[in-house]
C-alpha cells in the first residue's frame, strides 16, 4: 500500500494529537485519586462550643460526602496567637487529619475563606496516593515525637 507524501503527513498529524488527548485523560484520572491530608484552622475565640462543633461538622461533612475518610480529629483548644490576626489576640485551634479528593479540599478552603469565623487555616498534602496501610509521618507527629525525644534524653 503506497501512502503519499500528504496523507504520510495527515496521519502523523492524527497520531500526535490522539497521544495529546490520552495524556490529558490520564490527568483527568489522576485527580480523582485520594490524598492524605492535614488541616490546622484557627476558630475565633468568640464563639460557643456549639459553633465550633458546627464549623467542624461542616468541614467533616465537605470531606466525607465527596467519598473522603477523617483519620484523625483533635481539638486543641484555646491558644495565644503569636501575632493579632483579625484583631483577635487568641484562637481556637483544630487539627484534622483525613484522607480526600483534591476537589474536596478545594472546596473546604473555599467554605473557610467565606467564613469569618474562620481566622487561618493550612492544609498540607502529606501522601500523594492515600493508602490506610501506610503509615505517615505527619509534621505535627514529627515535632512531638521530636520533642519527646529530648524530653527522654533529658531525663536519662
Amino acid at each position: 500500500m503506497l501512502v503519499s507524501l500528504g496523507n504520510r503527513h495527515f496521519l502523523l498529524s492524527f497520531l500526535a494529537l490522539l497521544l495529546r488527548h490520552r495524556k490529558r485523560a490520564i490527568n483527568v484520572h489522576k485527580e480523582d485519586q485520594m490524598r492524605r491530608y492535614e488541616t490546622i484552622s484557627i476558630i475565633s475565640p468568640n464563639l460557643g462550643e456549639d459553633e465550633i462543633k458546627a464549623i467542624c461538622q461542616k468541614t467533616t461533612g465537605i470531606i466525607e460526602g465527596d467519598g473522603g475518610t477523617i483519620i484523625n480529629v483533635d481539638n486543641w483548644g484555646l491558644k495565644k496567637l503569636a501575632y493579632p490576626i483579625k484583631k483577635q489576640q487568641q484562637g481556637y485551634y483544630i487539627y484534622t487529619e483525613f484522607a480526600a479528593v483534591p476537589a474536596s479540599v478545594s472546596e473546604m478552603e473555599r467554605i473557610f475563606k467565606i467564613d469569618d469565623h474562620v481566622l487561618k487555616f493550612m492544609t498540607v498534602k502529606l501522601q500523594e496516593i492515600y493508602d490506610p496501610n501506610t503509615p505517615v509521618k505527619s509534621s505535627i507527629s514529627a515535632k512531638s515525637q521530636d520533642t519527646e525525644n529530648d524530653l527522654d534524653e533529658e531525663q536519662e
